[in-house]
């Protein structure tokens, strides 16, 4: 019961964090801020978790979070969230992309005078990345798969019966 607590306040930190990355006169601090909080939040699920299945005596209950915790993305966050806490703030870069397509008009059609090429589309995008994550996902995109597997893995030991509904 207290899982599904965290996991909406994770996602209520989540929201802000979403929020500020999108601002167009961002800062940076106010968005590691939010990701901290969600950090934390997010930990709480498992921690909550692992009292009740594994320090609760269940049979099996030390096993099943074992097992839920090779995650790649459960593990990278739990180790996120305890440097965050113990060693030093979040090392969050942003990433700036830039993209400038442009047509040239050949053989199909002449061009029009004055006219070289069509026209110019131009795309810019940026993310926040972790510096020691080796995937192309960004911050967000790997905090919303960490919900995903939080919110999987309340599901499972509730159905277990590892953890209270």
């Amino acid at each position: 019961m207290l899982e599904n607590d965290k996991i909406r306040e994770a996602e209520f930190f989540y929201a802000l964090a979403w929020d500020e990355e999108r601002k167009i006169n961002d800062n940076l601090n106010r968005f590691k801020w939010f990701l901290s909080a969600f950090l934390s939040a997010a930990r709480s699920v498992l921690q909550c978790a692992h009292k009740e299945a594994a320090g609760g005596g269940k049979p099996g209950g030390q096993l099943w979070y074992d097992t839920a915790m090779q995650s790649t993305v459960l593990q990278y966050f739990k180790e996120k969230r305890d440097v965050n806490l113990h060693a030093q703030p979040i090392d969050a870069i942003k990433e700036i992309s830039l993209a400038i397509e442009e047509s040239i008009w050949r053989d199909a059609m002449p061009p029009l005078p004055g006219l070289v090429g069509g026209p110019v589309t131009v795309t810019a995008g940026d993310k926040y990345k972790f510096a020691d994550w080796s995937g192309s996902e960004g911050i967000l995109t790997l905090c919303d798969a960490y919900l995903h597997e939080l919110r999987a893995f309340v599901l499972e030991g509730q159905g277990r019966p590892m953890l209270r509904g």
